[in-house]
């Protein structure tokens, strides 16, 4: 959601953030499924 300019990633403990690498992956899938995706 935060790719798509809806809310923030920030998630409270025990979960974190993603990491690049995996914001990269869901930023190509989304891209694939014709999301909006406003973040690079």
């Amino acid at each position: 959601l935060d790719l798509m300019g809806i809310c923030n990633d920030f998630m409270a403990e025990p979960f974190s953030r993603f990491r690049e690498e995996e914001r990269s992956i869901i930023r190509s899938r989304l891209l694939a499924l014709g999301a909006n995706v406003v973040k690079e």
